[in-house]
């Protein structure tokens, strides 16, 4: 968070071209998509219910984009604090899960057929690691916008 607490409002809303996701989508898509893991691979439920969590839907995020998809309304306006206090509910409630869990659970699987109707396998041991992988991967992302929006800004 410290890396990104200087972004502006328009800095988090600037979209690279149309069809590209704003750094705002990533930071809320980072918070929804691990609500949603958590609930799903941690606690092994058969839905989340992200909203209760961190106060957005799941389709809040925009993510994906269409081809020439423009940013999703209910993130216009808003600031870093906000975006951050996304992450911070997010990784709260991902503790309060995971420190209920002990070595045995590692483990377990989680058995998921998605709209996609591709039947898929985990371990709780990868779903933590990609937690990790998600968040650095996107985190990645809003460093890469955030640098060419101010390139864009300084041109």
């Amino acid at each position: 968070m410290e890396a990104t607490s200087s972004l502006s409002v328009e800095a988090l809303a600037w979209q690279y071209s149309p069809g590209v996701n704003t750094m705002g989508m990533l930071f809320a898509h980072i918070a929804v998509a691990e609500s949603h893991i958590a609930a799903i691979g941690l606690e092994g439920r058969e839905d989340s219910d992200v909203r209760s969590v961190i106060g957005i839907r799941i389709e809040d995020d925009g993510l994906p984009l269409p081809k020439d998809g423009l940013p999703p309304p209910a993130l216009a306006g808003r600031d870093i604090a906000y975006f951050h206090g996304l992450l911070r509910l997010a990784r709260e409630n991902t503790r309060k899960i995971a420190i209920g869990l002990g070595d045995s659970d590692l483990d377990r699987r989680i058995h998921r057929r998605p709209a996609d109707g591709i039947a898929r396998e985990y371990n709780v041991d990868w779903i933590l690691y990609h937690l990790v992988e998600h968040l650095a991967g996107h985190h990645a992302q809003i460093l890469q916008l955030e640098h060419l929006h101010r390139a864009a800004v300084d041109a």
